[in-house]
C-alpha cells in the first residue's frame, strides 16, 4: 500500500522541529510548579528596579560648601558656610511653644539666607516688626528651650528694628544711648580733673617723694594749702583700688 504524498509545508515544519528542539521561552508551561526555580513576577520586579529618574536631593543629600580651615566647624550653623552673617529674607514670621519646662511663645521666622538655604531664625528681644518680605541679618546661635532654632537674626540691622526702652546689655539688642545719658557721661568725663582735701593729703602722704614735674625733675617738697594737686588720669581710682586691696589682704 502506498502512503500518500506529503506537502512541502509539512516537510519544512517536520524539518525544523528535527532540527531546532523546543526552548524554555518557545515551550509551553508545565502544569506541575517547579520547587527549584523563584517565581517569574520576583525575578521581573529584579530586572524593572533602576536609579535612573531619582536625581537631586532624592538621590544626594545637599551638603554645604567647604568651610575654610582655619574656621572653626561650627556644625549647627554650617548653612552660613564659613561667614559670620548671612542676609535672608522672611518668607513667614510665625510662634513656637518652648519645650518643658518652659513655656510661652518664641517668636521665629522662616528665611531664605543668601545661599539660598531656607532655615528657622529666632527672633530675639520683646516685639518685632517682621513681615514677609522683609530682609534681616542672620548669625548663628543655638537657642537652648528650642530644638532646630540654630540661628538668630541681628537686631537693629536693615529691616529688623532695636528693642524698645532697653538700657543693659543694649549691643545684643541694636540699641543706641539715650542723649540725656550720653550729656550726663560727658559731663562725668569732664570732671574727673576735679580734687578734694583727701587727695592732697594722700599726695603729701605717699606720691610727692616719688613725683616728677613735667621738666623730669624730682618734687622737693609737699603741697602747700593754696596749691593744686598735680596727678594723673584716675589717680583716685588709683589710691582707692590700693587700699581696698590692703584691706583686704590685712
Amino acid at each position: 500500500m502506498s502512503r500518500p504524498p506529503r506537502s512541502p509545508h509539512v516537510f519544512s515544519l517536520q524539518c525544523v522541529r528535527a532540527f531546532c528542539p523546543q526552548s524554555a521561552l518557545t515551550r509551553a508551561p508545565s502544569l506541575v510548579p517547579s520547587l527549584t526555580r523563584a517565581p517569574q513576577s520576583w525575578a521581573w520586579q529584579q530586572v524593572r528596579t533602576n536609579t535612573r529618574n531619582i536625581s537631586g536631593r532624592l538621590f544626594y543629600r545637599k551638603r554645604p560648601l567647604m568651610i575654610p580651615k582655619r574656621k572653626r566647624p561650627h556644625w549647627r550653623s554650617k548653612w552660613l558656610q564659613g561667614a559670620p552673617q548671612r542676609g535672608g529674607i522672611c518668607i513667614k514670621v510665625t510662634v513656637r511653644t518652648p519645650k518643658k519646662p518652659n513655656s510661652g511663645l518664641r517668636k521665629i521666622a522662616k528665611v531664605r539666607l543668601s545661599t539660598g538655604k531656607v532655615r528657622f531664625v529666632y527672633i530675639p528681644g520683646i516685639g518685632h516688626n517682621l513681615n514677609t518680605h522683609s530682609v534681616v541679618l542672620v548669625k548663628g546661635g543655638r537657642i537652648k528651650d528650642c530644638p532646630g532654632l540654630f540661628y538668630r537674626a541681628i537686631r537693629g540691622k536693615y529691616d529688623l528694628l532695636p528693642v524698645k526702652n532697653r538700657f543693659r546689655r543694649r549691643s545684643l539688642y541694636g540699641c543706641k544711648l539715650p542723649p540725656e545719658k550720653k550729656a550726663w557721661r560727658f559731663e562725668r568725663l569732664n570732671m574727673r580733673w576735679l580734687y578734694i582735701e583727701k587727695d592732697r593729703h594722700e599726695f603729701n602722704k605717699f606720691k610727692w617723694m616719688t613725683w616728677r614735674n613735667e621738666d623730669g625733675t624730682l618734687r622737693e617738697g609737699p603741697l602747700e594749702p593754696d596749691e593744686p594737686v598735680p596727678r594723673p588720669d584716675r589717680f583716685n581710682w588709683w589710691f582707692r583700688t590700693q587700699k581696698e586691696r590692703s584691706q583686704k589682704a590685712g
